[in-house]
């Protein structure tokens, strides 16, 4: 019994983390192995597979696909992809622990909570570009906090250039990123002031500052996925992704003033050559909280399926695209705005996970994940309303001082936090997976948090030890 609770209160160390990453898998293969996938992700392996890339969606995750089809394993792709996936989530937290608490015993329950907190957990299951930035970023962050407590320049580059490839999984994933590359920038100018022998260049990293070498640092990992999907992506596969993005808003505006506000040279669903027929099309397809119903198979009209407006792909309509978009913002914000808000409200409002994709994978699990989760009252827990909340709320308390977030949980908090208020600007459906990286990152910091207040107390707790005649 002794000998426990010596283990138990001892520092963590390289045989806890793995213990935390066998007992972390061992769960992942008994409950959620092999995984499943959805459509997106089956269009993003098949690019991969025949390397004719497309940039609806980033090009970086199917040349991720085209190494792992490359490497023709004895099990399929999507299990490898899945295994991968998950041994990256389990490291990276087990790592975390390890460095943030002081005792076995607190590491332990910290690990358990948070990696096996319903969301956090379930979301593995799920392969798709959401659960793999989220393993990105949480690796990344890893590597840094590992390189902020004791420089590594090692550690420092790794957790780096996991930022700038988290950039190329989702056209929004600069907004999680740019905080933390601030803080890798920060990293990197605190090291430069304490070396008495900096080069130039650290010279001039020092003389720049943490916001511009953030900048230099952001806009160099964007121009570099540019210049990746650049070269992946060939002339007639490009579809101009922002234009669903574009063509909601404008639909969404169009709908709520009963103004044609949809460039003359976009492609309707029919053959419309007035604006009360346009309206009309729109009105039957447009839907405030996705944009599903403009792209992908319209609204059920009496069991036929109405026709969908057509992705465009040539320059001069996306030109056409941003100027009607531009112009049908500003000149109806009130319209803009409101609908904005109801797909944001949508976003945070799902209690819903897409666990069973639109194709399983070979095997079935033992439990379904949604199922779980129904039974247990817990669905409230996939929305995205308490974790912008409870972010918020640690905003507020570390504004006015009432905690005290050091750099590293600043940074989580910060890419969270902007991550998920982004999607207020660029949101165009509502899933659950959208939320993944931010309901990590806050299971992260309240674990922090509650072990700091913890440990605090114990502390106060424990006896005073001082001697009064110990000597002067």
């Amino acid at each position: 019994m002794h000998r426990w609770q010596s283990i138990l209160a001892a520092r963590p160390g390289w045989l806890f983390g793995a213990a935390v990453v066998f007992i972390g898998m061992l769960f992942t293969f008994v409950f959620l192995y092999p995984g499943h996938i959805n459509g997106d992700t089956l269009a993003q392996y098949q690019q991969g597979a025949t390397e004719t890339y497309g940039d609806w969606h980033p090009p970086l995750w199917a040349f991720v696909w085209h190494w792992i089809h490359l490497l023709r394993l004895l099990i399929l792709p999507f299990n490898l992809m899945f295994v991968l996936t998950a041994l990256m989530y389990w490291i990276a937290l087990a790592s975390i622990m390890v460095m943030t608490f002081p005792t076995n015993r607190a590491a332990g329950i910290a690990a358990a909570i948070v990696g096996l907190f319903p969301p956090n957990f379930l979301s593995l299951n799920y392969i798709v570009k959401d659960t793999f930035l989220m393993v990105i970023l949480l690796c990344s962050y890893c590597a840094l906090l590992r390189s902020e407590a004791k420089w590594s320049r090692l550690f420092w580059l790794t957790g780096t250039f996991g930022l700038a490839f988290a950039v190329g999984i989702r056209h929004n994933a600069i907004f999680a990123v740019i905080p933390l590359v601030a803080w890798s920038a920060q990293m990197l100018r605190n090291r430069c002031l304490n070396n008495e022998q900096a080069k130039k260049p650290q010279q001039l990293i020092v003389k720049l500052g943490t916001p511009l070498t953030t900048a230099i640092f952001a806009v160099a990992m964007v121009l570099t996925n540019t210049a990746i999907s650049n070269a992946l992506v060939v002339p007639q596969n490009r579809v101009y992704p922002a234009q669903q993005l574009l063509l909601l808003d404008i639909v969404g505006i169009s709908v709520a003033t009963q103004t044609n506000l949809v460039p003359d040279d976009y492609p309707f669903p029919r053959h419309e050559r007035d604006d009360e027929g346009k309206l009309l099309v729109m009105n039957q397809l447009h839907h405030p909280e996705s944009n599903f119903t403009l792209y992908w198979n319209g609204l059920d009209n009496g069991g036929i399926a109405m026709r969908r407006f057509p992705i465009i792909g040539t320059q001069s309509q996306a030109n056409s695209l941003w100027l009607s978009w531009f112009r049908a913002a500003s000149k109806f914000p009130v319209a803009y705005l409101c609908n904005r808000m109801k797909i944001m409200n949508a976003l945070l409002s799902t209690q819903r996970y897409q666990y069973k994709g639109d194709y399983p994978a070979p095997l079935e699990y033992l439990f379904l994940p949604e199922t779980a989760l129904s039974t247990l009252h817990l669905m409230l827990l996939t929305s995205g309303w308490p974790y912008l909340v409870l972010l918020t709320v640690l905003g507020i308390l570390q504004g006015f001082r009432r905690i005290k977030l050091s750099s590293a949980n600043l940074a989580l908090w910060a890419s969270a936090f902007i991550y998920t208020a982004g999607y207020f600007f660029v949101a165009v459906d509502h899933e659950a997976r959208y939320m993944f990286w931010p309901i990590l990152a806050t299971t992260l910091l309240l674990a922090w948090l509650i072990g700091q207040f913890v440990t605090r107390n114990n502390q106060n707790d424990a006896p005073d030890e001082t001697q009064s005649d110990a000597p002067v």
